[in-house]
């Protein structure tokens, strides 16, 4: 009986085994399943489509990316910054940026005082570009 058993836990192990073998996750990362929410494709894409051919539409963009501390060194503005994201950042083809969707008010504040177009809804920032 006692072979038995371990016959049964030997055979469970290689299976276990063998299935964590043919897992992708074999490292500390993995790709995610999607980039985006569902609800943010669908923004980003009502965007680009609204918007004439002379914008870009880049979704999930770090703020440090975009705009930086005037005063090198300035450790108080940098982590006001560094952790934040915008939801959409729209530029020219020369990829100068040009207006940001946010629904996070101080990325709004940040990006203002930088001498962007900050908006916190679709409608407004496609309104902005429009005219």
């Amino acid at each position: 009986m006692l072979k038995f058993l371990l016959a049964i836990v030997l055979i469970v192990l290689i299976v276990a085994g063998f299935s964590a073998l043919l897992k992708k996750e074999t490292g500390k990362f993995r790709v995610k399943k999607r980039f985006l929410t569902e609800e943010e494709a669908e923004e980003c894409k009502e965007i680009a489509k609204v918007l004439s051919r002379s914008y870009l539409v880049f979704p999930k963009v770090r703020v440090l990316d975009v705009v930086v501390p005037t005063v090198y060194n300035d450790l108080q503005s940098l982590g006001k910054i560094s952790s934040k994201r915008i939801d959409c950042l729209v530029t020219d083809k020369s990829y100068r940026p040009v207006a940001v969707l946010s629904k996070d008010k101080s990325v709004i504040d940040v990006c203002t005082e930088a001498g962007l177009v900050a908006v916190e809804s679709k409608d407004k920032l496609i309104a902005v570009l429009r005219s």
